[in-house]
């Protein structure tokens, strides 16, 4: 339920650049955490995961650092409006919107990956991304305790670096070792 409240929220603030801004107004400050905690440099490249129709984590990383972003979504529906949106902010140079599943990266040159609270697999996400680039920095979003039924759960992973937000539906973002 929530994760369609939230992709309707998302595909009601594409049509806009001004409603897409004032969506992203509360993930600045996070963002800017996990660039941080990625340590996010100059030419590198990150494949974010889970997209979405407004995808705000690649808009506001791609206006802060000097990197080149590979979105992805599986939603062929909210890879257009993203496709759009990031036009809106013409960003077209910098951000890459892919229909296709975050475990297929076959032809995909990264060196940073950060995987979406929504997107799932986690488990395989992860597996992949390491599977395709074996000293890519990975990153995930994990859910605050009390939304934790809806949103699947890391697996048993080791864990190298830690950012806490104080947000409603995301408590950290970690990253992996």
């Amino acid at each position: 339920m929530l994760k369609r409240i939230m992709a309707t929220l998302e595909k009601i603030a594409s049509h806009s650049r001004l409603l897409s801004a004032l969506y992203t107004l509360p993930y600045r400050k996070i963002i800017k955490r996990e660039t941080d905690l990625l340590m996010l440099e100059e030419g590198d490249r990150l494949l974010f995961i889970g997209a979405g129709s407004v995808p705000f984590t690649p808009l506001l990383i791609a206006k802060e650092k000097n990197v080149t972003i590979i979105a992805v979504d599986t939603d062929a529906a909210a890879v257009k409006r993203a496709r759009k949106v990031v036009g809106k902010h013409n960003l077209d140079d910098r951000i890459e919107i892919l229909h296709r599943d975050g475990r297929d990266l076959e032809g995909l040159a990264f060196t940073h990956a950060l995987i979406a609270l929504q997107a799932e697999p986690k488990g395989g996400l992860i597996s992949a991304i390491r599977a395709h680039n074996e000293k890519a920095r990975i990153a995930a979003r994990t859910a605050n305790p009390r939304f934790s039924r809806f949103y699947e759960a890391l697996p048993d992973v080791s864990i190298n670096g830690y950012k806490s937000h104080r947000f409603k539906a995301f408590e950290a973002t970690v990253h992996l070792e």
